[in-house]
């Protein structure tokens, strides 16, 4: 079990002396400075449902923008759209399926695991047809390119 001591002088609490064993998922807070509250730099989470929450909630955040990258590259027209705009795309998927694979993995379930595997595999597999629709197109233009070229006379 996690114990801790506070010590308190006016408004700053300090820790004189912190043990805890528990495993836990430790994460950093975003909070902005309040003169009411206690500044924290740490916390260790040992609840398995309040981290499968925040992380859950750590996914859907990224999954919602690598979503709308993969939506406004999906729309556009192949003209548009280059290869390297893709392959960016297709690099933050691969660093979130790392991050699930390596991070998370000890914390998720595994139904859960999969199924944000899946999800990431589904935009993959989007934009890899899209990249392939781009080389096709690129290679027929090529083709045609070449084509007319050699038809000219002298």
């Amino acid at each position: 079990m996690a114990s801790f001591l506070l010590k308190k002088e006016e408004r700053n609490y300090e820790i004189l002396e912190m043990d805890y064993e528990a495993k836990g998922y430790t994460f950093k807070p975003k909070a902005k400075m309040r003169e009411n509250y206690i500044i924290v730099n740490n916390i260790k989470l040992v609840n398995p449902l309040m981290i499968d929450g925040i992380l859950t909630a750590k996914f859907n955040k990224k999954y919602r923008q690598l979503v709308m990258i993969v939506f406004n590259i999906l729309q556009s027209s192949d003209e548009e759209t280059t290869e390297g705009d893709i392959m960016i795309a297709l690099d933050e998927i691969a660093k979130l399926r790392v991050i699930i694979l390596n991070k998370y993995q000890k914390f998720l379930t595994h139904e859960k695991e999969e199924k944000f595997i899946k999800q990431l595999r589904i935009l993959e597999n989007e934009l890899r047809a899209k990249q392939i629709n781009i080389r096709m197109n690129m290679m027929n233009n090529l083709y045609f390119y070449d084509e007319e070229r050699s038809r000219g006379g002298r």
